[in-house]
């Protein structure tokens, strides 16, 4: 008898079901299932699947992650997750195919920061390419955490975006804003101040600006970086079971008109 293909709702109905829960899984362990789930979460390749949320509509997402040392590792586990399954929601709403490969039409980047922003993907329509620069990255402690700096290195990459695409950025932080010299000759004061300007300025360039906080997070100052309406935009993680419902209501954003 031929096998029907599984569709990624009913994977998540089942990974909530028996509480999987990548991020809370100890030491070394949890590192390599962490890893291993951004690899192979686009392991149906070519099966044709029903899309969980039809995506509609051209699109440039960047992905902005937190890495600073005040993050922990299951924080960084729990981030990694939610972001491979963001993206396999928009790989398999774009063509209803859960195969690594978004449409042309949605490109998904990433950048991380501490004190300082790094581009580690460039916009790409290639799920699995964007999954491997995904999987390279780890917590890097030493140069402080400036929000601000993501978001304007996500924003710089989304300047090159098409006209007819929404600009998104996604920022995944714990929310807690700290200096340190010499990446920063600013004061914390000074710094969340310069974050609330550029979160405004890329506002008012048309980027529509998403935050999710892991950890010690500060709602405040969540709500001051993202785009309005906050209950659409701000979300905040308490216990890792909650991420795939995060990750359902990002795509069903890009399921209606803006």
């Amino acid at each position: 008898m031929k096998k029907r293909p599984v569709s990624l709702s009913l994977v998540v109905f089942m990974l909530i079901a028996v509480g999987f829960n990548p991020g809370l899984l100890a030491g070394q362990e949890a590192q390599a299932r962490a890893a291993t789930t951004v690899r192979t979460t686009s392991a149906q390749t070519g099966s044709q699947v029903h899309p969980v949320t039809p995506i509609a509509g051209a699109a440039d997402i960047m992905f902005a992650l937190d890495i600073s040392g005040s993050l922990t590792t299951d924080d960084m586990n729990n981030m990694k997750y939610a972001v491979a399954l963001l993206v396999d929601l928009l790989d398999e709403g774009t063509d209803g195919v859960l195969d690594g490969s978004i449409t042309a039409d949605v490109r998904v980047g990433l950048v991380t920061f501490g004190g300082v922003s790094t581009l580690n993907q460039g916009l790409t329509s290639d799920a699995d390419e964007f999954k491997r620069s995904l999987d390279a990255v780890r917590v890097v402690g030493g140069s402080g955490t400036n929000q601000g700096v993501g978001i304007a290195g996500a924003q710089e990459e989304l300047a090159n975006s098409s006209s007819r695409s929404r600009r998104v950025i996604i920022l995944f932080t714990d929310g807690a804003l700290q200096m340190v010299a010499p990446f920063s000759l600013m004061t914390n004061r000074e710094a969340e101040a310069d974050a609330r300007r550029v979160a405004q300025e890329t506002r008012r360039a048309g980027t529509e600006i998403f935050t999710i906080g892991f950890g010690h997070w500060e709602m405040s100052i969540l709500s001051e970086w993202a785009s309005d309406p906050i209950g659409e935009y701000v979300y905040t993680l308490n216990r890792a079971e909650e991420l795939p419902e995060i990750a359902r209501r990002i795509a069903m954003r890009f399921a209606r008109a803006k």
